[in-house]
């Protein structure tokens, strides 16, 4: 199993750099599918309310990262776009500490604008 050096999040390319064991590879989705990082939701309310982790739930839209080539073609999402998908959808992996979603493009709801 490899473990994840290193993760550069950069918008300048679609494919994402990472770092595996000194080597930097790309990650790209296949097929027609996108790299999805989850908008972390408040943890306090209006009135100062603290939430705890436990009580949240977990955000239904997020920002894409990358997109798969099939999907840059149609131009249906690009990256930096918002995203709204269904509650279950999409593969959650873990990069550096952060968890993305690889979904395909019919998992995608809208584009928030």
């Amino acid at each position: 199993m490899f473990n994840v050096v290193e993760f550069q999040h950069s918008f300048n390319q679609s494919d994402k750099n990472i770092k595996f064991q000194g080597v930097y590879m790309k990650f790209k989705p296949l097929g027609q599918r996108v790299l999805v990082e989850r908008v972390e939701e408040q943890t306090t309310t209006a009135s100062g309310i603290i939430i705890p982790d436990n009580a949240k739930e977990k955000p239904l839209h997020g920002t894409v990262v990358a997109v798969s080539d099939e999907v840059k073609e149609k131009k249906l999402v690009k990256e930096k776009d918002i995203v709204v998908f269904a509650k279950y959808s999409g593969s959650e992996i873990t990069i550096d500490n952060k968890t993305y979603l690889v979904m395909n493009i019919d998992d995608v709801l809208g584009i928030l604008k």
